[in-house]
């Protein structure tokens, strides 16, 4: 299928660009980003490990208009052995040749450490695949186990048996999502190559769950949170168990990369412009999350927030900087694509 839509970059920032694009373009998930992407590319070296693709949108205003748009990453290219993610090089569909790894999509453009973006980077070595993990009846996620990660589990020492077959457990989502207010969990950050798996505790995975369930004469259950379920059995899994099913992680802990690099797209349209009031917003959004230093300490808002460098303890760090990856005298067009 012939896809033709035209896409200009209205402004240009050392920490983010904006692009105008129809609306048609997000229509065709897809190959809307592949263009945001290979728009990008014309402007800009392949230097980024990630595009993260930002509208410009309220949550509220996502929310009247009933937007289809989700907060995803589309994996581009994964090569590592023994990680949650499958082998794959599409980079030349989005205009990179060698280094993008996936573009992450988020649906607003609420405050970056309050969102989804460590829950999507993380699905960069934890896809669709990652039942090969651990059994789990959520892809991608870690459901109903102790991970304690961006991607869902609860922490261990909140499991309570109250009755036979019937748990009581901190609140937690069994996908993550913005309900985990803390760093990656450990299986998480030995797939993301930033410890050894000396560092994994054993885990905990519930089987054949069933809820919402009835604990202690009430109901303990909310539309994203889980408080209590019921499973047939519960099963440890060690490290050990987990590398017989996936492999060896290669690049192991200590050759892995730990430094990383992204471009940030703020996607407009003429019913959501870009604003110069916008500037400031993004330019602190972006700053706060890539900041190779904790920002907890800041202030009562952000305290229970955190950034790449308080999500990975410190061990990985990311650059926004798009400036110094500019490609020299190639100005600002509208660009068109077939």
């Amino acid at each position: 299928m012939n896809f033709h839509t035209s896409i200009q970059i209205t402004h240009e920032f050392d920490e983010f660009v904006v692009m105008k694009t129809p609306h048609s373009l997000v229509d065709n998930v897809d190959i809307g980003y592949r263009h945001i992407a290979r728009t990008l590319y014309r402007h800009y070296e392949d230097e980024f490990d990630w595009i993260v693709v930002i509208f410009n949108i309220s949550a509220e205003q996502q929310q009247w208009r009933k937007s289809d748009v989700k907060a995803r990453c589309v994996l581009v290219r994964n090569s590592i052995a023994g990680d949650g993610a499958e082998d794959v090089d599409v980079g030349k569909l989005y205009g990179s040749p060698s280094r993008l790894k996936s573009v992450i999509v988020l649906p607003t453009k609420e405050p970056l450490i309050e969102g989804f973006i460590l829950h999507e980077l993380m699905h960069t070595w934890v896809d669709e695949s990652s039942g090969t993990v651990l059994p789990t009846d959520y892809p991608g996620h870690w459901g109903f186990s102790s991970v304690n990660g961006k991607l869902g589990g609860f922490k261990k020492e909140t499991l309570e048996l109250v009755r036979d077959r019937v748990y009581a457990v901190g609140s937690f989502s069994p996908t993550g999502a913005r309900l985990h207010d803390g760093g990656y969990g450990a299986l998480e950050l030995y797939l993301a190559g930033w410890i050894p798996k000396q560092e994994v505790p054993n885990i905990l995975v519930a089987e054949n769950v069933k809820w919402p369930v009835k604990i202690r004469d009430e109901w303990i259950w909310t539309i994203q949170a889980v408080e209590g379920f019921e499973a047939e059995r519960i099963t440890t899994w060690t490290i050990d168990q987990i590398v017989d099913r996936i492999g060896e992680r290669v690049p192991n802990a200590s050759e892995s990369q730990k430094h990383f690099r992204m471009a940030t797209v703020v996607v407009e349209n003429e019913d959501f412009p870009f604003k110069l009031d916008d500037i400031a917003y993004f330019q602190q959004q972006i700053d706060l999350f890539s900041r190779p230093e904790s920002i907890l300490h800041l202030n009562e808002i952000v305290r229970k927030f955190h950034n790449f460098w308080d999500a990975t303890g410190g061990r990985a760090t990311i650059s926004a900087d798009m400036a110094s990856a500019k490609i020299p005298d190639n100005s600002v067009v509208s660009v068109k694509d077939d």
